[in-house]
């Protein structure tokens, strides 16, 4: 293992002399130096405040460092931790999953540009964490509220972002006018007719603080644009199953200096606005299906947060509340405004079609555990495609499998023909396979009970192959380019043709 150590402007050379690993610095507006994978460059590390360690510890701390890591001083935080993103004075990435995601963003600043990087990481299925260490001293610098501002409007949706960023907002404005003291009656009063004597107000230089924030965060929104494309484009984890989503929010609301109480009632207030207590996960299974719907209540019943329920049958979309035992009653929405808020839809025993949403919407669970898939594919009716013999069966399947994000099959049989069709449509790619060997991440197996279909929904996630990615290598000099979006089907299209040249 090796690692590039990325330092700000000027920190380099001192360190380049202390530490046996390449060292670069990073320059604002210009692009990141990136860790050379070929050479075996497997972590990046970040220092953002070189002030806070040594050389030696420095040396020290990156004999074992972590693939998405904020290591911070015991005094400042005495306990490690699951995180989304945190300010810290060192990380380490993992070089290759950082690349993939979109690599270091310059346009922030530091220690902005890190958080970025760890947030992106935690959103594409690498787990953030913060560490602490004794080789760390404390003084990590908080972020200022514009840089977190930033980091939202980058990586979050905007219907999402306004949820939360209604109450902020008004916050950012009522909390400096009345915590500065100004006689906000007397303001109202000369703006009164007939009051024209009284033409200002004089008022404390912090009155509008707040509104500077806003100010700079707005100016900054059109060289967001292209950014958040691509940040959303690489997010395998959809926003609202987000882990650590509420800690983070917490930390905005406290760079901005805003009491817990204002806090409370402010969001309080927008109550209407927020949709937190709407489901963000949606079964779909057939009535008619007795086994299916067996397993579907099975795996509710373990379930303690609200739940949509689609039957494709009658076309109703009912709902539940978070209490495992609270009856399906009628959705208080209707599909349109429903599907907002599905972040995760898990389709037992039905074709894809079957659920209007699951090409457009969130991570699709595919259930197949009481389908027998090889009865179905060998009594199929096969009729004639161009140059292929497609059964309307396995085409049904096909397509399924196409929109799948995961697949849970019921043994190990089941588990080798669902990978075969996967094959076959080209859903095992290079990204899937070297990050997960086993390709469980892609094909769950139960063992008999209902493990793998929690597993699968407590942590949601896109498989690599339906996301946007950097390309891995390139040619020097040259941006990353996204992936070609013809390149599947060029590649059935190749297979197609050599199919009927075998005719």
């Amino acid at each position: 293992m090796s690692v590039c150590v990325l330092v700000p402007a000027g920190a380099g050379p001192a360190l380049a002399r202390a530490l046996p690993y390449r060292v670069a610095e990073l320059i604002a507006g210009q692009p990141a130096p990136r860790a050379d994978l070929a050479a075996g460059e497997t972590i990046t590390a970040v220092v953002t405040t070189p002030g806070a360690v040594t050389k030696t510890a420095l040396a020290q701390l990156l004999s074992t460092p972590g693939r998405n890591t904020a290591w911070c001083a015991a005094a400042e935080s005495p306990d490690s931790r699951s995180v989304l993103a945190v300010p810290a004075p060192v990380y380490t990435f993992d070089s290759r999953a950082l690349h993939l995601c979109g690599g270091l963003d310059t346009a922030f600043s530091l220690p902005a540009l890190a958080v970025d990087a760890q947030w992106r990481l935690s959103a594409a299925g690498v787990p953030g964490e913060q560490r602490t260490t004794a080789l760390l001293e404390a003084g990590t610098p908080d972020l200022d509220t514009a840089d977190y501002l930033r980091i939202l409007t980058k990586n979050l949706s905007p219907a999402y972002q306004l949820e939360f960023l209604a109450p902020l907002f008004t916050a950012l404005i009522d909390h400096p006018i009345r915590s500065s003291g100004v006689d906000t009656a007397a303001l109202d009063l000369a703006r009164r007719p007939g009051n024209d004597d009284v033409p200002s107000l004089p008022v404390p230089s912090t009155t509008f603080s707040g509104a500077q924030v806003v100010r700079d965060w707005s100016a900054s929104l059109a060289g967001l644009e292209d950014r958040h494309a691509a940040a959303t484009a690489a997010a395998r984890i959809p926003d609202r199953r987000l882990p650590h989503m509420a800690d983070f929010l917490d930390r905005v609301w406290a760079s901005a200096g805003i009491p817990a109480a204002e806090r409370d009632f402010l969001e309080s207030a927008f109550a209407d606005v927020r949709r937190d207590d709407e489901p963000s996960i949606a079964f779909a299974v057939a009535t008619s299906d007795t086994a299916a719907r067996a397993r579907f209540e099975q795996i509710a019943g373990a379930l303690s947060e609200p739940l949509y329920l689609w039957d494709p049958e009658s076309k109703k979309l009912s709902e539940r509340s978070a209490d495992p035992t609270a009856p399906f009653q009628a959705a208080r929405r209707d599909m349109a405004s429903a599907v907002e808020t599905i972040a995760v839809t898990y389709i037992l025993n039905l074709p894809a079609r079957a659920v209007p949403w699951s090409g457009t919407h969130g991570v699709v669970i595919a259930d197949v555990t009481t389908a027998n898939l090889t009865a179905m594919v060998r009594t199929d009716w096969v009729g004639v495609t161009g140059t292929e013999s497609v059964g309307a069966n396995a085409s049904v399947l096909n397509e399924t499998l196409s929109v799948a994000d995961r697949v849970i099959t019921a043994d190990t049989a089941q588990r080798d023909f669902v990978l075969g069709a996967l094959s076959g449509n080209y859903r095992l790619d290079q990204n899937t396979y070297d990050d997960d060997h086993s390709l469980t991440s892609l094909v769950a197996q139960e063992n008999g009970g209902i493990a793998a279909a929690l597993a699968a929904l407590r942590s949601p996630i896109h498989a690599y192959e339906r996301v946007e990615t950097t390309q891995l290598y390139e040619e020097p000099g040259k941006p990353g380019a996204r992936k070609h979006p013809h390149l599947r089907r060029a590649l059935r299209g190749l297979a197609s043709t050599l199919k009927g040249e075998r005719k």
